[in-house]
């Protein structure tokens, strides 16, 4: 007997133990899935001390734009991290510096940049349509100077979860950072920064989708040796279940930095629908799909079934009108009424009662 309630305290614990485990996990936040607004770029030569162009913002729910600024010298070393650094505007408001590439000393051979910039929707506020990004650059470039530009929506409104850089002062390696993503369905983006020769190309790594690919004109050196131009090149990879995740890109260039930052998506905010009839007893109510909370914006289809005796009449509360079944769609925690009225009936003939004959009900 002793051994059976050991052995049958165990299973009760581990029972126990096993369905806190799946509340626990219920319990945590889904995510909502990030999705591509727009892109632009702009890039510039030689003497370059700015960028300006226009990006159409549209119009959606917890946005972010992401910029990659890139620019290089032919012949002046660059301090790392960059002092004075670049700034980006978008309508005049300063978007936040994130990762920069390189983050260590360069070699006077080797003088390139990338950084990422961002902004939120504390920054972007009620901004819905064309609006001018200015970067201003410390020195004027030898090497051109790019930037490229994507808006999103549905993503956290908070730093990247994850960024990385890396470096090269010659061809190789090829461009490659590994980041540790830990949302389900992160956005990773990069910027990419290529100086070369005569030309140059760059391809990004299977699995990552281009955002943009440009190449500014190439500027002479002020002391001897070859002429040199940049390439700009920006992607993303959506990174399904969180974990370590490589990104890269096959360039041929001479020179290269490279920065990369992982978004996370927005939480999706839950609401529930309560439902009651009237009279009490009348009748009941039905939601297609019957779920315990629903997604913020789905649309449920609500059916008013009557009981006997009695007929639906209309809904009231966060659902109003006679249409049966109705849709409601889900902005909030929800509450509604089905309202039913009594069957009746014209007169006691059409109920075959005799005339003078009160029916009994």
């Amino acid at each position: 007997m002793l051994r059976r309630c050991a052995v049958g305290h165990r299973l009760v614990t581990h029972t126990v133990l096993a369905f806190l485990w799946i509340f626990l996990l219920s319990a945590l936040p889904s995510s909502a899935s990030i999705a591509l607004d727009a892109t632009s770029t702009s890039l510039a030569g030689a003497g370059a001390t700015s960028l300006s162009w226009t990006h159409v913002l549209g119009s959606g729910g917890n946005r972010m734009v992401v910029c990659g600024v890139t620019f290089g010298y032919n012949d002046t070393a660059l301090s790392s991290p960059l002092n004075p650094a670049p700034s980006v505007t978008f309508d005049g408001v300063t978007m936040t510096a994130s990762v920069q590439a390189p983050t260590h000393a360069q070699s006077s051979t080797a003088k390139i940049y990338s950084q990422l910039f961002y902004i939120s929707d504390s920054g972007l506020g009620a901004r819905v349509g064309s609006y001018t990004v200015a970067v201003t650059i410390p020195t004027a470039v030898t090497g051109g100077a790019s930037a490229g530009c994507t808006s999103l929506f549905g993503v956290n409104q908070a730093a990247p979860e994850a960024t990385g850089t890396e470096y090269s002062g010659s061809s190789t390696p090829a461009p490659s950072i590994s980041l540790t993503t830990v949302t389900a369905g992160d956005w990773v983006i990069d910027a990419l920064a290529g100086g070369y020769g005569s030309s140059g190309s760059a391809l990004p790594n299977a699995g990552q989708t281009s955002l943009y690919n440009v190449q500014s004109a190439a500027g002479a050196k002020t002391t001897a040796g070859s002429n040199g131009g940049e390439i700009s090149a920006g992607s993303y990879e959506l990174v399904a279940n969180p974990g370590l995740v490589t990104v890269g890109w096959t360039a041929t260039v001479s020179r290269q930095a490279y920065a990369a930052a992982a978004f996370a998506p927005a939480a999706t905010v839950n609401y529930t629908v309560t439902t009651a009839v009237s009279p009490v007893g009348s009748g009941s109510v039905s939601l297609s799909p019957n779920l315990a909370s629903f997604p913020a914006g789905s649309s449920v289809q609500v059916t008013a079934n009557p009981g006997i005796g009695y007929v639906f009449s209309n809904f009231t509360g966060n659902l109003t009108g006679t249409t049966n079944p109705a849709t409601l769609v889900v902005n909030g925690n929800e509450s509604l009424t089905a309202n039913f009225v009594i069957v009746r009936f014209a007169s006691s003939r059409t109920c075959g009662v005799p005339p003078g004959v009160t029916a009994p009900w």
